[in-house]
């Protein structure tokens, strides 16, 4: 019974796998990345190739992914230590997580004229939303904001 309870299991997290590795395979081919399917599959490049879909930085996946270690050793360590202080970082980390998800396919959505809100928050939980964002007959922006050549000198900052 435990070893058919296994088989299932990972069967289920096998498809869950591939199916996330298509879904941000089709986004990617519908910003123009030329990456190939396996690329999707890596845990962390998957990300930041995204990342580089919509121009933002790709210290957000890695961010996102560091987050989501150290939430994870901080439950580990809770249930292992009985201590209910560490379920409080573990739940600061997982927000932090959603947060840093969100920015990654809200960016996403406003790139295909959609909305920020909904997909960036809704997309973290079973990446459902993002099956629409693939149906959607709109195509990205053609013109990227490219990000400034040099950094400004500290008299063109603004003061508050």
């Amino acid at each position: 019974m435990l070893a058919k309870s296994l088989v299932l299991y990972y069967a289920f997290y096998i498809a869950k796998f591939f199916s996330v590795g298509y879904i941000f395979y089709r986004l990617g081919r519908k910003f123009k990345a030329t990456n190939p399917f396996w690329h999707y599959l890596i845990p962390v490049w998957n990300y930041v190739i995204l990342c580089r879909c919509t121009n933002t930085s790709s210290k957000y996946a890695v961010a996102y992914h560091v987050l989501y270690f150290l939430a994870v050793v901080a439950q580990l360590a809770s249930e292992i230590l009985k201590e209910p202080a560490l379920i409080n970082i573990w739940l600061a980390l997982f927000v932090m997580c959603i947060m840093l998800e969100a920015e990654i396919f809200g960016q996403m959505a406003v790139r295909l004229k959609k909305d920020f809100w909904l997909y960036g928050f809704s997309g973290f939980a079973a990446y459902f939303p993002l099956i629409f964002l693939i149906i959607a007959k709109s195509q990205p922006e053609t013109e990227v904001p490219k990000p400034p050549s040099r950094m400004p000198t500290k008299g063109e900052y603004p003061l508050y």
